[in-house]
């Protein structure tokens, strides 16, 4: 059986603006070994999303949590589309999670992924 048939795809599309409440919509269909796609200008913001996630944790107001990741997705398309400067900042080789990923794996993600929800905010 695939590791991933029974994983939940969420592809984010987000600004700065926007992200913490994007998270929120993720976060009350989360479960552990979810995954998510940050899309367009999103990639950008990578450290911002971590640190919501992080933030989140302590919100006793949250019922749910976003926990056990399976992992953090970013386009190599999206990622290129990126100035010098904002791929200069962004350093992925520490984090565990994260994955650089082209079309075609992209395409077998939401494939074999039980659901795929699409936040665009």
């Amino acid at each position: 059986m695939n590791e991933q048939a029974d994983m939940t795809l969420f592809q984010l599309h987000a600004n700065p603006n926007s992200l913490k409440s994007a998270l929120r919509n993720v976060d009350q269909r989360w479960q552990a070994g979810d995954a998510m796609i940050l899309l367009g200008e999103t990639v950008a913001y990578v450290d911002w999303l971590t640190a919501y996630v992080d933030e989140m944790q302590y919100d006793e107001e949250l019922e749910h949590r976003i926990t056990d990741s399976g992992a953090i997705y970013i386009l190599t398309d999206d990622l290129d589309k990126l100035d010098n400067v904002a791929k200069s900042q962004l350093d992925f080789t520490n984090r565990d999670l994260c994955k650089v990923i082209d079309d075609e794996k992209w395409v077998a993600l939401t494939q074999s992924a039980k659901r795929v929800v699409t936040i665009h905010e």
